[in-house]
């Protein structure tokens, strides 16, 4: 699995890519509730995230060379992933945890005075309260991106990026 996770060769088929997709989600959701409550410990955890993106690089882009397609195309499931990320975040926060919208809110108003490091302090509330909302968008992200990369057709025969990974039902025609 650590190969699947950080090595960016190779071609993953569709049942490989979403062990690995729920994999990285379940580590995802593990990390930010411990940032969430375990002080210390959580933000060290928190450091683990600075390899998720190679690990979705990695995890995409063989999804993507198993489909023929170079890996540079997992920059726009990045693009979208940050902008629905976004979007997701700013509606569901008032609605799922509205009091991590209302600290955020009375931090932003303590940042315009500049008082940023009593803004600051807000931030392990905030994080404890908007979890929901955090855990919610990666589910709904992870699922709607992972199903879309799982779709993707496989190339039944050898491309530049290795081996297929299903064995084909009869030779390739030539």
């Amino acid at each position: 699995m650590l190969s699947v996770l950080f090595n960016p060769n190779g071609r993953l088929a569709p049942r490989a890519f979403w062990r690995a997709l729920i994999l990285l989600l379940a580590a995802m959701i593990i990390v930010n509730v411990a940032s969430a409550y375990a002080g210390l410990l959580g933000a060290v955890l928190g450091l683990l995230t600075l390899a998720a993106p190679y690990a979705y690089l990695c995890v995409f882009g063989k999804r993507l060379h198993d489909s023929g397609h170079s890996a540079c195309w997992f920059l726009l499931f990045l693009l979208a992933y940050v902008i629905l990320n976004g979007l997701l975040q700013t509606v569901l926060m008032p609605v799922l945890t509205p009091t991590a919208a209302s600290l955020q809110a009375e931090m932003q108003l303590l940042m315009e005075q500049g008082q940023l490091a009593e803004a600051f302090s807000y931030a392990p509330a905030i994080q404890r309260e908007g979890l929901l909302t955090v855990i919610i968008t990666l589910l709904a992200l992870n699922g709607g991106l992972g199903l879309i990369a799982a779709r993707l057709p496989s190339e039944p025969v050898p491309n530049t990026y290795g081996p297929p990974t299903r064995p084909s039902s009869s030779p390739p025609s030539q």
